[in-house]
């Protein structure tokens, strides 16, 4: 009586299994690829949110409360007006994360924002030196 014979693995089956040679991937710790992407976003001069959904916004907002209604923007003074919301959003966030720092935690939560904005409420600012509008501008 014969014996069946077993398949066995060629050379070309373990292959299959070792690692490319190259450059190995470092793998990231927790939260580091959101700083890569912050850093990334700090120093791009183009807009975080998209301009046909901004522009959608600020016409309904003009619509809702002109007393005119066919009232229309020009795509400059939209752009502008998302230029000025974006340094808006990015001076908040960067005000929350203070407010979180100095609570020892990392992540903003919504009482960062509700104390920081009732603090703007209670100490306006008046004098804050304004930073340019994109970081080209500044070099």
């Amino acid at each position: 009586m014969e014996r069946k014979q077993r398949a066995r693995k060629t050379v070309s089956d373990f292959a299959k299994y070792e690692p490319k040679k190259g450059i190995a991937k470092r793998r990231l710790q927790i939260g580091e690829r959101a700083l890569l992407e912050i850093r990334r976003l700090q120093w791009s001069v183009r807009n975080v949110i998209p301009s046909g959904k901004f522009a959608r916004v600020v016409m309904g907002i003009i619509k809702r409360q002109a007393y005119r209604k066919d009232l229309r923007i020009e795509r400059r003074a939209i752009a502008i007006l998302q230029e000025v919301a974006e340094d808006y959003m990015t001076e908040v966030f960067g005000d929350c994360s203070l407010l979180a720092m100095h609570a020892n935690r990392e992540t903003i939560l919504q009482k960062d924002v509700r104390v920081l904005l009732q603090l703007r409420r209670q100490f306006p600012c008046r004098s804050k030196p304004r930073r340019p509008l994109h970081r080209k501008a500044a070099l």
